[in-house]
């Protein structure tokens, strides 16, 4: 089981095609509770937190959530998985920023 993010214009369009990266449930755990992000930062990123909660960030929000994702990546640089993963969504968070279509994450 892992969180699934799709770029779409719609919710039905994003759960058509198939997954453009997903984030594994141990890398999750990892980030959330055992790196944990500094509480009143991050608010975007942190719509991710509830692992099982299907979330959308609007083509509006993308630049703001790139930013999180790099200052994140930043934080978490020792850990070189992990910071594999966050450089894999933000390549979709890139490519869906610049053709201007929002993420949806299910987890699946």
């Amino acid at each position: 089981m892992s969180l699934d993010f799709h770029i779409g214009n719609n919710r039905k369009e994003a759960t058509y095609q198939r997954a453009d990266a997903s984030f594994d449930l141990q890398s999750h755990i990892l980030l959330f509770e055992h790196f944990g992000l500094p509480e009143g930062k991050f608010t975007l990123f942190k719509r991710l937190e509830d692992y099982y909660k299907d979330t959308k960030f609007s083509a509006e929000e993308l630049e703001t959530l790139i930013g999180e994702t790099h200052q994140i990546k930043t934080l978490i640089s020792k850990n070189t998985e992990l910071t594999q993963q966050l450089k894999q969504l933000l390549v979709v968070f890139e490519k869906a920023f610049n053709e201007q279509k929002s993420i949806w994450v299910f987890c699946d």
